[in-house]
């Protein structure tokens, strides 16, 4: 089995934890063996392994490997979802996803992270769509009630009266 390293650790030796005999990594998922000069490939199960290792030692680099693994496709699913072009609610679904990631992975441990991230993603964009939608209505309806607003009136008295058609003269 291949053992996943984070890019910053990539240069730092002994921050490794290995016998030292991988050497440079060609890619996000393979790295080079320094001694047969044969490039081993990381599968996408050992990066989930990894990053739910770090989501269960409450590491918060976790979120940031999920940020730069997931982030761009997390980013698309929300715009698809909320529309084109509302890219900061799409930001803050992506957001909430992340945490919600960060609040349930301990207990459970989902496989492939993908997957179940984009499951949650979801569920927030779709709440997020119908919450806007809803918004939008109702601003539509308080907008149709002020433009009735004058023709509804019913003074109480003639003092509201007088003062009603004083005002729109």
């Amino acid at each position: 089995r291949v053992l996943w390293i984070p890019p910053k650790l990539w240069n730092k030796k002994d921050s490794l934890q290995n016998d030292g005999r991988f050497g440079a990594w060609d890619s996000l998922y393979c790295m080079k063996d320094k001694a047969t000069g044969r490039k081993e490939e990381c599968t996408v199960n050992d990066r989930d392994e990894y990053l739910l290792d770090l989501y269960f030692k409450r590491d918060e680099r976790a979120v940031a490997e999920t940020q730069r693994d997931y982030g761009s496709f997390c980013l698309d699913l929300a715009l698809r979802i909320l529309g084109r072009d509302n890219l900061p609610d799409a930001e803050e679904c992506v957001n909430d996803a992340y945490l919600k990631l960060w609040r349930t992975i301990p207990p459970r441990r989902p496989k492939p992270i993908k997957a179940y991230l984009a499951a949650v993603l979801r569920n927030i964009a779709i709440d997020r769509y119908r919450q806007n939608r809803r918004r939008a209505q109702n601003r539509e309806l308080e907008e149709a009630i002020l433009e009735l607003s004058p023709a509804m009136w019913v003074p109480d008295s003639a003092e509201g009266e007088l003062k009603y058609l004083l005002s729109d003269f």
